[in-house]
């Protein structure tokens, strides 16, 4: 008979106030695997915690500890000896109450080894080994199982840079050294054929140029070649790591985050002696980007600058001059305005004279109480006059929708058909732009609400420009969190939503929250494109892809069709998530996820291995642009 063990709660034994930091649990906890599992009531939405479990008087182990209010907190860690008590520390830079936060549940359950390891693995998904022999070719399974899982919880980004420059960096700069080595051309490789622009308060070593270097004789192709970067004290520690995406044209508009550190070709330098002359080294490079297409721009994703952090800049590059520099190229079709952010911008396109109709689309069953906020807050709100609202009746019953939906349609500007088929989020929107009289679409969930009146003003901007495929709109949940910033790309979860549950006005990683850029794909709960673009790549997948990442394969096919997505921080809504379907809570439900996922996988390969709108050295486990170190 298999013999049951019993690890009981030690909130009973929990200390509080020790100097007024937090807790102390004087209990011997044996080294080795523990599942630690708690929960805690506190006086705001989340809260940090340091657990400090003491080895001796001079060695401890520390775990930081993310906890969100309302939910149980689980995590696997390892004590490599016996701890004889633990301090639970809360962090006060909010300045929260401490006094307020109690725990109501501890404690930790021994995990034999092969167990611990296993669900590590799990929790990382099946792919974690490819990424362990790219990155840590040289460090055994079980550390590299251990370092990797607990980047998940990792709250610490000094701590994970620190990672990534031993465990990461030397390997990716190795692999660069192995290429330059076996280039046939690599006799060819002098100071001759690049040009270094760099802005005053930068540094690049001699070896890091001619990596750069060496990539403009690999890529003939290529004019301009930028890197990562990151910051260096005068005693040399290196710190915040500016991870870029590759060339992003409409990021770029909003901020130059090319021209501080790059390395141009001699022979185009010569060719545009002239531009460089009247503008300066970084003017002329942002002016003459714009004359080139993305094939001609390469970005290496490896920190091969550094920015010292004291010294001060001497450049002449006020950001008002690069702004009018720029906007003088389009004839007055955009006007800029400056952000809160650091030499930053909003460009603001115009509409055409005569502005487009716009018909939005907005299936729905039942669900009157969101569906009559959102189409409402549509009427109420929004600036932008020329617009139908297309509600698309998927098999409603309830009666006061179907009475609702009577009253509704009186206005000249809304009308209700109905789909009577089974739900097929793809096949009713199909359905809907059948029946749109408009030259532009915008698919829209019954659960969203309008926040900023010029929200349909600004997408339709952008959708109007000719290079620009789908636009997306900045999603938030009820309680002002972000839900929806643009879509990541990833191999593991297939997409994610960058920055999600992050505070609404929160900046972003490098400012990406409150910059209007170009994203893979953007969310279809608040989608605008052009109908002859929709009408060109098929519209929505309705074989394949009935529920989910429709608008992810959607936006795929339209950039491949050679336009640019885009996402936009000054179209605000909420977003009540999937209310009309609910969740993916059930067997049948999840076996469709995972058959959905399977063909986003399977015709998405490429896609999902390198996006370029996010960079490889981010995390492609979570949504919050952490590092990546596996």
């Amino acid at each position: 008979m298999m013999r049951r063990f019993f690890y009981p709660d030690l909130t009973n034994k929990i200390l509080s106030g020790f100097n007024g930091l937090g807790f102390i649990l004087n209990h011997t906890f044996q080294a080795g695997y523990h599942m630690l599992e708690f929960s805690a009531l506190i006086p705001d939405l989340s809260i940090d915690f340091l657990l400090i479990f003491k080895i001796s008087d001079n060695n401890a182990i520390n775990y930081s500890v993310k906890y969100q209010q309302g939910k149980s907190y689980k995590r696997i860690i390892n004590l490599p000896e016996r701890s004889c008590c633990l301090y639970i520390e809360i962090n006060n830079s909010n300045g929260l109450n401490k006094d307020k936060v109690m725990l109501s549940f501890f404690r930790l359950i021994k995990l034999r080894k092969h167990f611990a390891l296993k669900r590590m693995a799990r929790r990382l998904g099946k792919n974690w080994s490819v990424f362990r022999n790219k990155f840590y070719p040289n460090i055994d399974d079980e550390k590299c199982l251990f370092l990797a899982y607990n980047q998940i919880f990792s709250q610490d980004i000094g701590h994970e840079y620190k990672l990534w420059m031993r465990y990461i960096e030397p390997g990716l700069i190795n692999a660069q050294r192995v290429l330059m080595l076996n280039e046939e051309k690599r006799s060819e490789v002098n100071v001759s054929i690049g040009v270094l622009c760099c802005a005053d308060s930068y540094q690049v070593s001699a070896e890091n140029l001619i990596i750069m270097e060496n990539m403009l004789i690999r890529h003939p192709n290529i004019m301009v070649v930028y890197p990562d970067e990151d910051l260096v004290t005068a005693l040399g520690k290196r710190l915040l790591p500016n991870f870029k995406p590759d060339w992003n044209i409409d990021l770029f508009f909003s901020i130059d985050y090319v021209s501080n550190c790059c390395v141009i070709r001699r022979s185009w330098y010569e060719e545009n002696a002239d531009v460089f002359e009247k503008y300066g080294d970084r003017l002329a490079v942002n002016i003459l980007l714009l004359r080139i297409g993305a094939a001609n721009v390469l970005h290496i994703p490896l920190v091969l600058a550094h920015r010292l952090l004291e010294k001060k800049t001497h450049d002449k590059y006020p950001p008002l001059k690069r702004a009018n520099v720029l906007f003088d190229l389009f004839s007055g079709d955009l006007t800029s305005q400056f952000m809160g952010l650091d030499e930053s911008f909003r460009a603001t396109f115009s509409l055409p004279e005569k502005k487009p109709m716009i018909s939005l689309l907005i299936p729905t069953r039942n669900q009157l109480s969101f569906l009559k906020k959102c189409v409402e807050s549509i009427l109420n709100k929004t600036t932008y006059s020329e617009f139908e609202i297309i509600i698309i009746n998927n098999k409603s019953e309830e009666a006061d929708i179907l009475c609702w939906f009577s009253e509704i349609s009186r206005l000249p500007n809304v009308r209700v058909v109905s789909y009577n088929s089974a739900f097929n989020y793809s096949a009713i929107n199909n359905f809907g732009v059948k029946h749109a009289k408009g030259s532009i679409i915008g698919l829209i969930n019954n659960d969203v609400e309008v926040i900023s009146p010029d929200w349909l003003t600004e997408m339709v901007s952008h959708a109007c420009r000719s290079e620009i495929g789908c636009v997306g709109a900045k999603l938030y949940y009820g309680n002002g969190q972000i839900q929806h910033a643009g879509i990541i790309l990833s191999e593991h979860n297939v997409a994610m939503h960058g920055h999600r549950c992050f505070d609404g006005d929160a900046d972003g990683y490098q400012g990406r929250l409150k910059l209007v850029q170009n994203y893979s794909a953007v969310t279809g709960a608040c989608l605008v494109v052009r109908k002859e673009i929709y009408e060109q790549v098929g519209g929505l997948n309705e074989k394949h892809l009935a529920v989910a990442y429709n608008d992810v394969d959607f936006c795929l096919k339209v950039g491949k069709a050679g336009y640019r997505n885009l996402w936009t921080p000054y179209a605000e809504l909420y977003h009540h998530e999937s209310i009309s379907r609910g969740s993916d809570d059930t067997p049948a439900k999840r076996k469709r996820l995972k058959k959905e996922a399977a063909y986003m996988r399977k015709v998405w390969a490429a896609e999902l291995a390198n996006d370029p709108c996010y960079n490889p050295n981010l995390t492609p486990l979570k949504e919050d642009f952490s590092l990546r170190v596996i």
